[in-house]
């Protein structure tokens, strides 16, 4: 054990992921532009509006929950911990059985609650998302108030 989990990856992956960079930066604006529509779609709903654009709804969330699914599949071929990403696949699972079913769960005066459910799911999801792109290699984090050579953050 004293390679790691890291150890068993080869140089052939490290190619792969620097082959990879602009589909993940691909991915990281579908998931982001994604989930921007799913929150304003779902709060939408929560107020009793645009109930026609359900279905469109559900398939974004199938893109978003692609999009994910795809980040982890490289985020896997790039070393990072396995266990972050079986947690982002198994959430990405969670995601739009929940969505399908909330309607049928928990009827009358709670069911609020269920309404609430998909929307810490959705933000539970995004944040796999961003900690599997975070842990890529190569991919740089910017500390609050700081900026990095590029001028970001």
């Amino acid at each position: 054990m004293a390679a790691g989990w890291r150890g068993r990856h080869s140089h052939d992956d490290a190619i792969a992921f620097t082959q990879s960079r602009p589909v993940t930066a691909a991915l990281r604006v579908i998931i982001r532009a994604s989930f921007l529509v799913q929150l304003a779609l779902g709060l939408l709903f929560l107020i009793g509006r645009a109930t026609q654009l359900i279905p469109l709804h559900r398939l974004n969330g199938f893109v978003l929950v692609i999009a994910v699914w795809a980040l982890a599949f490289i985020a896997a071929r790039a070393g990072v911990n396995p266990r972050l990403v079986a947690a982002a696949v198994l959430w990405g699972l969670v995601a739009p059985v929940l969505g399908l079913i909330q309607e049928r769960l928990l009827q009358g005066s709670f069911h609020w609650t269920v309404q609430i459910l998909p929307l810490l799911v959705g933000f539970g999801l995004i944040g796999l998302a961003e900690n599997l792109r975070r842990r890529l290699p190569g991919e740089k984090t910017v500390k609050a108030g700081k900026r990095d050579e590029a001028g970001r953050g």
